[in-house]
């Protein structure tokens, strides 16, 4: 009638076709045991406008979105009180006072300033050398000597220093390294294993799975369905004897030898691929199996038997009872969330640097390393010896004058 009325201009149906063919539907309609405003065909397993209700929180006939009537479980509202449970916090549970990370710099520092005095002080004194050299007006091989040797002094005080320097800073950066990466195995331990994220994990399950009970009430039912087609096809084959067909090459002999080793019709044919008949010959046995392949064939012409109501109730019961648990135990969800989240703060006793901390005093002392490197002493050495050039260039210039 939808396609007349509105894909032909000929031959519409008439208000009366209209009312009739409305009135004849509304007896096969049936009336939600959960909500009186919901009807369905009475051929369906279970309500679907409950279902889509109770997925999206949206009441299609009262008007808009609202509560659900009391005693209806709403997915969405439940899930939504689950979600809004804080978390402990990654801050409150790698919480610490960073005496290691800031133990760390401190010493890195106290290195770096040792370095830079031994090197500022070493040629600091050359100066110092040069310039009492000068004003005490010593004679010029005798400067010349000197200063070489205090020159030579410096030179060795930074080259000696640096390395030992860079040893310990290496040694902070390792320590610091270690630090990360304890700090690192702990927040992700406490991120994926902890109660609170297990007990989320638990129920996302949860939810996923009951959001897919009306596939899974298909897929009962086409599994019965196939159960069904299994045991018709074998009530199928098991009626088709042997003996009441005319199979070429195969006699009255050759029935009596199937029948003595238990084969007689179309269904255990299929024993003759593990069994030896004797006298059975190979064109014989090919010629059963033939037939029985025949049998396959006609088979899928005979209409498919329908499960009963009764099978319908049983598969239904089943997916009641795993939605009631479900909705049981979603519903407790948020409380149960709370709960371990509550343990969890009270019994946590803060005991690693955080994440952050390690890091910024790992980077720290790379840093220092780096200020620390061959590069300073070497610049620092040849400003030594430039210095000193020109100083003697200034010796041998007093010698002459």
């Amino acid at each position: 009638m939808f396609e007349q009325a509105f894909l032909s201009d000929a031959n519409r149906p008439t208000a009366e076709g209209w009312v009739k063919a409305l009135t004849e539907m509304s007896n096969d309609l049936q009336k939600c045991a959960d909500d009186n405003t919901h009807y369905f065909i009475n051929s369906l397993l279970a309500c679907p406008w409950c279902e889509i209700e109770s997925y999206t929180g949206i009441l299609l006939f009262q008007g808009g979105t609202g509560d659900p009537p009391a005693g209806r479980f709403d997915i969405f509202k439940t899930w939504m009180d689950i979600l809004n449970v804080p978390a402990p916090s990654n801050d409150t549970l790698l919480k610490k006072s960073s005496v290691l990370t800031s133990s760390t710099v401190t010493q890195g520092e106290a290195l770096v300033r040792r370095f830079r005095n031994y090197g500022f002080g070493a040629a600091g004194f050359v100066f110092v050398v040069l310039y009492g050299l000068f004003a005490l007006n010593v004679k010029t091989w005798i400067s010349v000597s000197l200063f070489t040797v205090v020159t030579g002094l410096a030179v060795r005080v930074i080259k000696t220093v640096t390395p030992n320097v860079r040893d310990e800073l290496v040694k902070l950066e390792n320590l610091a390294e270690t630090q990360l990466a304890e700090a690192r195995k702990l927040r992700k331990g406490n991120n994926s294993s902890d109660p609170f994220s297990k007990a989320l994990r638990e129920l996302t399950a949860k939810r996923t799975q009951y959001d897919k009970l009306s596939h899974l009430r298909f897929q009962k039912i086409d599994e019965w369905r196939k159960a069904l087609r299994e045991h018709q096809m074998h009530e199928f084959l098991s009626g088709q004897r042997i003996e009441d067909y005319a199979l070429p090459e195969i006699e009255d002999a050759e029935i009596i030898a199937l029948e003595s080793c238990g084969i007689d019709n179309g269904e255990n044919v299929s024993e003759l691929q593990s069994r030896e008949v004797p006298g059975l010959k190979p064109s014989q046995r090919n010629t059963l199996e033939e037939w029985r392949s025949s049998l396959h064939d006609k088979f899928r012409d005979q209409p498919r038997w329908d499960l009963s109501r009764a099978d319908l109730d049983s598969v239904e019961a089943g997916i009641s009872r795993i939605k009631a648990v479900l909705q049981k135990e979603l519903q407790a969800g948020a409380k149960h969330l709370k709960h371990i989240g509550q343990q969890m703060r009270s019994s946590h006793k803060p005991g690693h640097p955080s994440v952050k901390d390690c890091m910024d005093a790992y980077l720290q002392t790379k840093v220092y390393i780096e200020e620390c490197s061959p590069k300073f002493w070497i610049t620092l050495s040849l400003a030594i010896y430039a210095f000193s050039l020109v100083a003697l260039v200034g010796f041998y210039v007093r010698s002459v004058i």
